[in-house]
């Protein structure tokens, strides 16, 4: 995921046989870059739709105070 200011971080997302028929997974930050590192770990569920060409992700991830300081912190000044 790419945010305003250009901080990124990247997912591994997995789904197991019942939950690909519910278009539903679980995600792990598996990297980003140092201003979200704190990130790197955590765990996540997510629920996909597809329309046509678009996809559409609700994804909920369990997050200490520190890494919501890290992401309340992200601005669109670079």
């Amino acid at each position: 995921m790419t945010y305003q200011d250009g901080s990124i971080f990247y997912g591994q997302g997995s789904r197991t046989s019942k939950e690909f028929e519910q278009v539903t997974g679980k995600l792990l930050i598996t990297n980003a870059n140092k201003k979200l590192k704190e990130l790197i770990g955590v765990k996540c569920v997510y629920a996909i739709n597809f329309f046509r060409s678009t996809s559409y992700t609700l994804t909920k991830c369990k997050i200490t105070d520190i890494q919501k300081k890290v992401l309340s912190n992200i601005s669109d000044n670079k």
